[in-house]
């Protein structure tokens, strides 16, 4: 199991249009919510259940060992409409999340 931080980043350099930070938990919600590839019915059971902790959560997840493979293969597919270090970091953070005590 692993333990993501769910921060909210300020984006530093943004220009016209840009959100002013971006929020962990919001901006993986969307992005399983609404997948640029599109998924089978049969492919959604990982991410509900990923859907539903994150919903449920409070400044941090706890995600079984394939739900956070599913998740970070999710955020490293994606093609994002703007360009912003702060979603390396976001990805990075979730590269490095630790492994949860049991």
């Amino acid at each position: 199991m692993r333990q993501i931080e769910l921060k909210t980043i300020t984006i530093a350099d943004r220009t016209e249009g840009m959100p002013d930070s971006l929020d962990y938990r919001d901006q993986l919600l969307q992005l399983l919510r609404i997948p640029a590839q599109g998924l089978t019915i049969d492919q959604m059971e990982v991410p509900l259940r990923i859907i539903r902790k994150l919903r449920a959560s409070n400044g941090a997840v706890t995600l079984e060992e394939d739900e956070y493979k599913f998740l970070l293969e999710l955020l490293n597919s994606t093609q994002f409409r703007i360009v912003a270090p702060e979603i390396v970091e976001m990805r990075d953070a979730l590269k490095a999340a630790p492994v949860a005590p049991i």
